[in-house]
This record gives structure tokens, sequence and C-alpha cells, in this order.
């Protein structure tokens, strides 16, 4: 007996499906207990393993490490440093806002755990991985992760007039360490950019290091608390013409660089890579921590 197969075509099925749920689910006693304390109080609380020690937020019942049953609550400040973070830049009709906008991963001072939420009064383009940020409280609250608005960058954990001041002697610094001829600007945020006027690729190392060394030894105020107690910069060289033929591919060669040092240990200067020496050097800077940027 024979049975008729039919033909299957090459070309793809697709079947749009919208399903609707009338279903609520519970936050649960743990979960509950967070987004009261943002609705009533604007703070953000964590919960702390009796074994481990270990401070979750957002807060669960259970650590998930040692599996032991958590009920000690800890009030933290809300600011906390940027671990990761990703750039929406495609519009779907559930997003929480137009784009282009950023998501983060804020781990907050005092808290082993990362929480993810919208970055905002930021520059999308100026967004770095360690940056300090403190949240925004919406005036109209329901209790939902939401009534966070979104958290924001912040001068530094100090506030922003001991964040001037560092920038401040950071300047003086940079006038110290280099010639009158060169020239040194502020290039955004907390970094600065030099231009080495007729300095030979290998001689640039000397006035930078000079600088990298004031940086390191300076007492900056309220140093103390940054990581590792102590400020210090990292610098990237780059050569103009070997490394590009306009102040745009020399910034980003030496940009390059200068993450490449960040990424190698930090408080250091390194040049980037090229095959020969030429005149004309710039230097971008940026004074950070021993382990974060701030």
């Amino acid at each position: 007996m024979s049975h008729h197969i039919p033909e299957i075509s090459d070309e793809p099925v697709v079947a749009e499906v919208i399903a609707h749920s009338n279903f609520l689910v519970s936050t649960g006693a743990t979960g509950t207990k967070f987004l009261k304390e943002l609705r009533d109080n604007k703070k953000i609380v964590g919960i702390t393993c009796p074994s481990c020690k270990k401070v979750y937020v957002p807060p669960r019942s259970h650590c998930p490490t040692c599996f032991a049953k958590m009920t000690e609550w800890v009030e933290l400040s809300g600011k906390g440093s940027l671990t990761s973070y990703t750039v929406v830049r495609y519009q779907e009709p559930y997003m929480p806002r137009e784009v282009p906008y950023a998501y983060g991963v804020i781990q907050m001072d005092g808290a082993d755990t990362g929480l993810t939420h919208l970055l905002g009064d930021i520059d999308l383009d100026k967004i770095k991985i360690g940056m300090r940020l403190e949240p925004v409280f919406k005036e109209e609250r329901e209790g939902s992760i939401l009534d966070i608005d979104y958290f924001k960058h912040f001068n530094d954990n100090n506030g922003h007039q001991a964040g001037d001041e560092a920038l401040k002697i950071t300047a003086q610094l940079l006038e110290e360490s280099f010639r009158v001829e060169d020239v040194i600007g502020r290039y955004g945020g907390e970094e600065f950019i030099v231009l080495l006027k007729d300095v030979a690729q290998d001689e640039a190392y000397a006035p930078a290091n000079r600088f990298r060394a004031k940086v390191e030894q300076y007492p900056y105020p309220y140093e103390n608390n940054q990581p590792g107690g102590k400020l210090t910069v990292s610098g990237g060289l780059a050569n103009f013409p070997v490394h590009g033929s306009s102040i745009r591919e020399i910034t980003v060669k030496a940009d390059e660089a200068l993450y490449q040092a960040k990424n190698e240990g930090r408080n250091r200067v390194m040049m980037a890579p090229l095959p020969y020496f030429s005149s004309g050097t710039c230097l971008p800077v940026q004074y950070h921590s021993s382990e974060t940027v701030t």
C-alpha cells in the first residue's frame, strides 16, 4: 500500500503569534519588601547571607551560593559602579523609552551582586566601565523596579567640590611636567590631552612618566576613599604622522594605547604600536583610582 507524501517547500514558514496573559505573578515577601522600600522611602535595600556574608541586590529569600535562608536586611546608599552596559538603538513597542538609550549593570557599594537598570542624563558616547552612578527616583511611585527612573553619573563619591579640586590639582601637575611650548587641554570628563611639539616618539615617555609619577605621589584629598587607597593615571601615546594624518586619527590611536595601559594594570604609560619613529606626539590621559575609573 503506497502513501502519497506531499512535497515540503523550501520557503520558510512565518507564523505571527500574539499571546496575552491575565495572570499576576507575586514577588513574594522578600521582593515585596524591596519594592515597598523603593516606593515608600526611596531606599534601596539588600539582604545578607548569614553563612557566606554576601549581600544581594535585588534581594532573594535564599542564598544561591550556600542555600542558606536570608532574613538580615541592609540599607544601601544606592550609589555604585558600572560593571557592564548596552546601548539600545532599535525600537520595540514594549520598550520603556525612545531609542537610543542605555541599560547598565550597577554594583552597589556594599553589595556583591549587580542591579540592571536604565542609565540617564548621560552622553551615550561617554559611558565607561567603572563610572560612578546614583539612582534618580520618580516623584510618583507605584511599587515597581521602575520607581527608580534611571541611574545617573555623579562626579565622585566625595562630591562635586572634591572632584573639581582633583581636576585642578591634576591640571597643575600637567603644567609642571611638560614644557611651556606644549599644549595642554581638557578632553571631556576626567581626561586631558597634551600635544608635544617636535618630540620624537621615544622621547615622549620621559615627560609622560614624570607626570604619572607626580600624580601617584601627590596626596590628593579623599584619595584614601578610592579603591586601593590611591589616585593614579594611565596614559596613551600616539605619533604624527605615523599613527594618522588627522587629529582624530592620532587621538583614536592614543586612546587605544590608554585603554591598553589600563587593561594591563593601570598607573602606566604605553605607546600605540608603530613600525618607526617620527616627531609630534599627543598624549591623552585619564585620572582614576588604582582599580576603577571615576
